[in-house]
């Protein structure tokens, strides 16, 4: 029922934000840096050739198995 996801570079997403629609979009990148504050909140910089972008992550999402894997 959720819309494709488009791919778009990190350099994009000011663009895609600003456009006023509501999207799902698709980044590709490495984890450049993440920390940890608490058991809830996650704060993850995420870095693609054009830029960085912060992430953050709270509750379940927090608790994945996934999470310490991310590079």
């Amino acid at each position: 029922s959720l819309p494709q996801a488009k791919t778009i570079k990190i350099r994009d997403s000011v663009k895609t934000r600003e456009s006023g629609a509501v999207s799902r979009v698709h980044l590709f990148g490495w984890v450049h840096r993440m920390r940890m504050q608490g058991k809830n909140m996650i704060f993850i910089t995420l870095r693609d050739g054009t830029g960085y972008l912060q992430c953050i992550l709270t509750g379940d999402l927090c608790r994945s198995k996934e999470v310490p894997k991310l590079t």
